[in-house]
């Protein structure tokens, strides 16, 4: 029998971030409730994985949080834009660049699947960040749902 030790690390990488994703999106939505028990009046947290608007939606409608909706950060495109208020604001990474979670600004199109995912899980607003450089995208989303957009 022949087995890759290559392939065999690769799936065992797989397996342990996965449980690991998942164990941290238990925690995100944990946080999404402290939250709502502190009166905040709607949720949101970046984007880690597509599972978090649903699994925050289920935990807040468990502990009797229906009212408090979820805005989605589907559209956020890196940007230069952040720059002078991470540094006005002394939150610059310390290392590397937040670009993972981001969308790339040379694709136009990957919105759709990003704004789509987002409301089938649950999301009740949608947030394109910048603002001022993507209306063309803010004007295709609003014509294509009924979405609120949140703009910054």
């Amino acid at each position: 029998m022949y087995v890759n030790i290559h392939l065999m690390g690769i799936v065992e990488y797989y397996i342990i971030m996965m449980w690991i994703m998942m164990k941290t999106l238990k925690y995100i939505a944990k946080i999404a409730l402290f939250s709502c028990r502190s009166r905040c009046r709607y949720n949101s947290t970046f984007r880690y994985d597509g599972r978090k608007n649903s699994q925050n939606r289920e935990i807040l409608d468990e502990n009797n949080f229906k009212d408090i909706p979820i805005m989605a950060y589907s559209v956020k495109y890196s940007s230069a834009y952040y720059g002078p208020f991470r540094d006005a604001a002394d939150s610059a990474p310390s290392f590397g660049d937040r670009k993972t979670y981001q969308m790339d600004f040379r694709s136009t199109h990957n919105f759709y699947a990003e704004v789509e995912a987002d409301s089938q899980e649950g999301a009740d607003f949608i947030m394109v960040k910048p603002a001022m450089a993507y209306l063309d995208v803010i004007k295709v989303c609003i014509r294509s749902n009924s979405f609120t957009y949140s703009c910054l």
